[in-house]
């Protein structure tokens, strides 16, 4: 199954400390990404073994391209490659993190992984789940 989540894909955040209590910063995204999975009818309660794949895309900025008539037009010196922030295993983490308990029922009924990242026409996340 695939399922495609419009919007820039978002990094887990480290947990934050105050008064004595760690929190998640990332909770809120992670309310709004399971609204989005919800969206895309994304099934609930997947049981057995299960291997996931990642695609995080994420829309060129203008600075890759050339200006005026030629604006279409990449820069030689764009990156063809993403390798910029955010880190892969943090977005990995971020959406295993939101799906856990909802749409399978612990994250340790994952055993493969497949993650990446790339340049796209527009920013989304890309989850197939078999």
């Amino acid at each position: 199954m695939i399922v495609v989540i419009p919007g820039r894909p978002i990094p887990q955040q480290r947990p934050r400390f105050a008064k004595g209590h760690a929190y998640d910063p990332s909770a809120k995204d992670k309310r709004e990404f399971m609204l989005k999975c919800v969206e895309e009818q994304l099934p609930e309660g997947i049981a057995g073994p299960l291997s996931i794949d990642l695609t995080f895309e994420y829309k060129r900025p203008k600075t890759h391209f050339r200006t005026g008539k030629f604006s279409h037009v990449m820069k030689d010196d764009a990156p063809r490659i993403h390798t910029q922030t955010p880190d892969l295993d943090n977005l990995v983490k971020f959406v295993l993190d939101a799906l856990n308990g909802k749409y399978y029922i612990d994250d340790r009924q994952i055993y493969k992984i497949t993650a990446r990242k790339k340049w796209s026409e527009t920013d989304q996340t890309i989850v197939k789940i078999i």
